[in-house]
């Protein structure tokens, strides 16, 4: 500042200090300062690229209002005719959604800050969460809505109905769709979208001024800790909004408090931001409240929008835990779902390779109705595998389907019978959520726990969490033990904390936000490790896009708008220390550079599971676990 200001006055120019500081990073290092910082740079940075485009003669639409009256009443319009006349569940559970509904109208009126919504899987929190951001916008003077979610196949669900909700009122330009794949699904799936209509998406994607915008705890929080100017252009649009993350227990520990101390002065003046954090194992941390407490926010005691007693009204499934503490094999395994009575079920296993060695096991027994499902298939892959695998559940077909944890979160189906194997306690409680969602089986729904004697775990937070559960599991007795109880959730996640050492974890990450080093807080700041390789696949439904897609890669190498199309097609594995033969690397350079690459041969993309190359299993048994 004192070479910029000398500079300055060498100019010519007399430099004046503000009345007023917005932000005084010398009196305080934290990440409540540098979020400030960022949004002054994000008005900057917008303010350029607008000038500069008006400049060259760029128009630009004026962006819809939010208008919550208007969008409550195509909200409440859509529940009368979409959802409340169609429902396929039991009265029981039709009233805790109803109820639900009510909390959050009644709540929305309370004044802005945290909340949390706290409510059972299968309770409607999707439109719940709408109906109270309208309710509290409209009451509050809210300028848009955020919606943020941690899988796309959630956020695909959520853009269709809030699509189907709003822009029969609104037209295109009122719900924006933002993430690494949106473009092409949006452009795919609707190709009577006009050039017009595509000009104005892109340009609302690049500030966020849209007044509904749907996206991934990747592009919303990665974007809050970067320095890049094309992330943080957006920023200042969060402010005077409300913003929804959904599952929010899968937010990685080793940035929660960082993570919560940014919120935190988001909810803060100037700001003006209700946070909602929602999900049906709600992490307990308000036991991190003076942890996230620093200079420029209040910390973290959020208010509650459900009513407790809805767990015990939507109490649809009994878990089995006579497994949990006897280890299988894989056979045996196999063996036991394969004597189950019931035709429909879902098995959940930790570990990719697993739910692969299950679900080739089960295809030699012959299994009627046999599915998997893991991130070793495509995107487009696992959207027409879920599309069948629902279709079966409806038609009461046979439909065994094994998967990995991107079934548990906001994946709507509905099995009679589920597996687990045993992990953290969140994962095993949202695996209960997709066993009798609807209530419609005349008892309660079985969720059998079980354990296998290769026990593997993704890392070692989740390995963490699993030796947690299996403490409180020895401590406490399986015998009344309550998987939906929020009490128990508050243990579980307060001896977590301890285990994990919250303080400890990521010092290299909180030391760079001491310093407020912008640069080495963006490299930092993860919501997932870097650590892999993105690999196109020959996924039989798009074999034309594939070799589209290959073509152009080997001429011209690798691009933004390659990437942005190939999405649909693409893996990630684990960087491994030899590459498959399988795989052929495309040209890249930069950000792209070793980190593309084609499964030429189509003998290794599989249609029960995926990409598996089976010459090279050694190798394979480290990519793909």
């Amino acid at each position: 500042v004192e070479a910029l200001t000398a500079r300055l006055q060498a100019d010519g120019f007399t430099v004046q200090p503000p009345k007023n500081y917005l932000v005084k990073p010398k009196l305080a290092t934290t990440a409540s300062v540098m979020l400030d910082v960022r949004m002054l740079f994000s008005a900057l940075v917008d303010a350029d690229f607008l000038d500069t485009a008006q400049h060259f003669g760029e128009e630009r639409e004026t962006p819809k209002s939010l208008e919550p009256a208007r969008a409550l009443a195509a909200l409440e319009r859509y529940l009368d005719e979409e959802v409340r006349q169609n429902r396929r569940a039991k009265a029981e559970v039709i009233a805790v959604r109803e109820e639900l509904l009510h909390n959050c109208r009644e709540t929305a009126a309370n004044s802005p800050g945290l909340f949390t919504l706290t409510a059972p899987t299968g309770s409607g929190k999707t439109l719940g969460m709408l109906l109270f951001g309208l309710t509290h916008a409209q009451q509050h003077d809210f300028k848009r809505l955020i919606l943020v979610f941690p899988y796309l196949t959630i956020v695909e669900q959520v853009v269709s109905i809030c699509r189907a909700i709003f822009e029969p009122v609104f037209g295109s330009g009122y719900v924006l769709e933002h993430h690494s794949s949106a473009r092409w699904q949006r452009l795919s799936s609707e190709s009577s979208l006009s050039e017009e209509e595509r000009r104005i998406e892109r340009q609302l994607s690049e500030n966020w001024q849209a007044p509904l915008i749907i996206t991934t705890n990747v592009q919303f929080l990665e974007s809050l800790f970067s320095n890049s100017p094309g992330d943080c252009r957006k920023l200042h649009s969060i402010g005077e909004s409300i913003v929804f993350f959904d599952e929010v227990q899968t937010l990685p520990t080793s940035i929660v408090l960082p993570t919560l101390r940014t919120l935190s002065r988001l909810a803060s003046p100037p700001y003006r931001v209700s946070i909602v954090f929602s999900t049906a194992t709600q992490p307990a941390f308000s036991l991190l409240h003076k942890e996230v407490q620093e200079e420029g926010n209040s910390g973290w005691k959020p208010r509650e929008i459900a009513l407790p007693h809805l767990f015990k009204k939507m109490q649809r499934v009994t878990v089995d835990w006579r497994l949990w503490d006897v280890p299988m094999t894989i056979e045996e395994l196999c063996r036991k779902v394969a004597q189950e009575p019931m035709t429909q079920l879902l098995c959940v296993v930790n570990m990719r390779k697993d739910a692969r060695a299950i679900a080739l096991t089960l295809r030699d027994m012959s299994m009627e109705g046999l599915y998997h499902l893991s991130t070793c298939m495509c995107p487009l892959h696992r959207q027409e595998i879920l599309k069948e695998v629902k279709a079966r559940l409806l038609e009461n077909k046979a439909c065994r389907l094994i998967s990995t944890q991107c079934v548990e979160a906001g994946v709507d189906v509905d099995f009679p019978l589920g597996y687990r194997v045993l992990g953290p306690l969140s994962a095993i409680a949202q695996v209960a959520g997709r066993v009798n969602r609807n209530g419609l089986l005349e008892g309660k729904g079985t969720l059998r726990v079980f354990r296998l004697c290769d026990e593997r775990y993704p890392d070692k937070a989740y390995e963490q969490a699993t030796r947690v559960t299996e403490k409180i599991l020895r401590e406490l007795g399986t015998d009344q033990l309550d998987i939906e109880s929020p009490a128990l959730y508050q243990r579980y996640y307060g001896e977590l904390y301890n285990l994990a050492g919250i303080n400890q974890l990521n010092r290299d990450l909180l030391k760079a936000i001491a310093n407020q080093n912008y640069r080495e807080v963006a490299q930092g700041y993860r919501i997932i490790d870097e650590d892999f390789i993105h690999v196109v696949v020959p996924y039989q439904g798009a074999l034309e896009l594939f070799e589209q897609l290959a073509d152009e890669v080997r001429s011209k190498g690798v691009s933004k708008s390659w990437v942005r199309r190939a999405q649909p097609l693409t893996i990630s594995l684990y960087l491994p220390r030899t590459l498959s033969r399988s795989l052929e690397p495309v040209p890249g350079w930069g950000f792209f550079a070793n980190r593309w690459f084609l499964c030429y041969r189509r003998e290794d993309y599989y249609s029960l599971v995926g990409f598996y190359p089976k010459n090279d299993d050694a190798e394979m048994d480290v990519l793909i676990a």
